[in-house]
């Protein structure tokens, strides 16, 4: 059989050549297997399987009106001879017959789809079965049609939504692929990691363990595999775990994690590294270092004396060397925070004992008292720092002391209300109030205390404007409710969770000085005594901070 050109517009005498540019919309039939791609690349190319003469014709004289979908069509009549064709390739889309001469039923399509998955089969069937176009779909199959039911609009969809619908699961197939290869590369190399590796899911789940972390944590992996991650998941920070050996030693290891995707979900993959040779030499390293110096100790004897101050601040830097491993968090936190609210203070203690130094014969004695409270007020500053910061220190490593005692907090109150009255300007007036038989209120008064100042130094610090600070106390329903209102310049309330975290403050705070530990103290106390605290606020309305704490503890 011969191949014929037929253009769906009128075309010229030499269109039979292909000429450049060539028509937007063209259909090119033949009857042969295609040796080569037709010079058309933009049209799509179609095999058609089907022995009815009928349903031939009509399929292309639907395809030749189809004027905005250019297509190459190829015929041939038997599963063999189209199965042959697809060898060849440049086969866009094939239209099938279940009922051929040389095979019937779903197992014509089955057959092709077997042997080219690749390429979108369209079932074209005279039977109108639903439940054997269901089947069909479920086997892969892009469209079942039924003959006499489409027309030209109809097939067109068809095809074009099957080629799509083809052409993105493949790509699908191709990125799973890609991804399942890249992710065994990834557990193939972890598996094989020196270091010991494991993966935790967001739920701090373990959900690998490679064998160098077996033989560390020793244990194995699937005793570990489902078991909950006891470390921390701060991405970036080091942590240093000690682990019992199988042979009775003490194993020092270190910890980093970094975030990854495993098994396509969030995970935290931890790299733990035998830290104990290097730890044992820093040991080693240390106690030469205290023999050596308590020899030269002995051999110095007589410059002791001399040297007493000196040596009191070597001993207090040793002690705090010692402790600057676990510390060493607390203190590039406190570093950045405290560093500037010293220097207000030290400065003006330094100023104002400079000027006692050098004038002390030349002024007055009450610009002397002047001076002098002055200082005095700076260090009960700096004592007041010190002591949040020891307060947050002993917090971070539970080593609070609580020491309860009964307590009458009526009077407790009062008296704490007096000392800040006498502490504060005029425009600030401070008020107090109570409710309820409190006499049987049981706690630690330093640490109730402390909590309680820092809520009223807060509440009058930042109400620069001055205004009323209310401490209002009411003991009802086993419970004492103490509450610190202000009317100061308030907290955004995006911020409001955050100001409970150590070092945090606000972003309305301006130039009021502080370093973000007050709420964290209140925090702490609260509950450490089992106790609530609610903040409300509005900006330049003020701030009301309720504490709940059982009466009987």
């Amino acid at each position: 059989m011969s191949s014929t050109y037929l253009p769906v517009t009128s075309p010229s005498a030499d269109q039979s050549n292909f000429p450049a540019p060539v028509p937007a919309s063209v259909i090119y039939f033949q009857n042969k297997l295609p040796k080569e791609r037709p010079e058309h690349p933009d049209c799509t190319r179609i095999l058609l399987i089907e022995d009815d003469i009928q349903d031939i014709e009509l399929i292309k004289a639907l395809l030749k009106k189809a004027k905005h979908f250019p297509a190459t069509l190829t015929h041939v009549e038997t599963l063999e001879q189209g199965l042959e064709c697809l060898k060849h390739g440049n086969i866009d889309i094939v239209l099938c017959d279940l009922f051929l001469p040389d095979q019937q039923g779903l197992e014509t399509f089955c057959e092709i789809y077997a042997q080219f998955p690749e390429v979108p089969i369209i079932i074209l069937s005279g039977l109108t079965d639903e439940n054997l176009a269901i089947e069909a779909l479920q086997e892969g199959a892009q469209d079942y049609l039924v003959k006499g039911q489409f027309d030209r609009n109809l097939l067109v969809r068809a095809m074009r939504y099957g080629i799509e619908r083809q052409r993105l699961l493949l790509a699908l197939k191709r990125q799973t692929e890609a991804l399942r290869a890249s992710e065994e590369q990834f557990r193939t190399m972890i598996t094989r990691n020196a270091d010991g590796v494991v993966i935790i899911d967001h739920n701090r789940v373990i959900q690998f363990v490679n064998p160098a972390a077996e033989s560390l944590i020793n244990c194995k992996a699937e005793i570990l595999q489902g078991e909950i991650w006891c470390s921390s998941l701060v991405v970036g920070q080091t942590t240093e775990l000690d682990i019992c050996s199988s042979y009775g030693k003490i194993v020092i290891v270190e910890i980093q994690l970094v975030e990854i995707q495993w098994e396509g979900k969030k995970a935290y993959m931890a790299s733990l590294r035998d830290i104990t040779t290097r730890k044992e030499i820093e040991i080693a390293q240390k106690q030469l270092n205290d023999e050596l110096e308590r020899r030269v100790k002995e051999r110095t004897v007589e410059l002791r004396v001399a040297n007493a101050q000196l040596q009191v601040l070597e001993v207090k830097l040793r002690q705090s060397l010692v402790k600057e491993k676990e510390l060493s968090k607390f203190k590039s936190r406190i570093i950045s925070s405290i560093s500037h609210e010293y220097r207000t203070p030290l400065t003006t203690i330094y100023s104002s004992a400079a000027i006692l130094e050098r004038y002390c014969d030349k002024i007055d004695p009450t610009r002397q008292v002047k001076h002098c409270r002055r200082i005095q007020s700076m260090v009960q500053h700096l004592t007041g720092l010190v002591d949040d910061v020891l307060f947050i220190n002993k917090t971070e490593f539970d080593q609070l002391n609580f020491q309860p005692e009964p307590i009458y907090l009526v009077g407790f109150c009062i008296k704490l209300v007096d000392e800040i009255k006498s502490k504060t300007t005029d425009k600030h007036q401070i008020l107090f109030s109570h409710e309820g038989d409190c006499n049987e209120f049981t706690s630690d008064p330093k640490m109730l205390r402390q909590m309680l100042t820092n809520l009223l130094s807060n509440a009058i610090k930042y109400s620069p404007q001055g205004g009323t600070v209310e401490l209002n106390l009411k003991c009802e329903n086993n419970q004492v409710i103490l509450e610190v209102t202000d009317e100061g310049i308030g907290i955004p309330k995006q911020e409001q969770g955050e100001l409970f975290n150590s070092f945090s403050r606000g972003s309305n705070i301006g130039s009021i000085g502080g370093i973000g530990l007050g709420l964290s103290i209140v925090k702490s106390y609260v509950e450490h005594h089992q106790g609530e605290i609610v903040m409300e606020s509005e900006i330049g309305v003020g701030t009301r901070i309720k504490v709940s704490l059982p009466l009987l503890r």
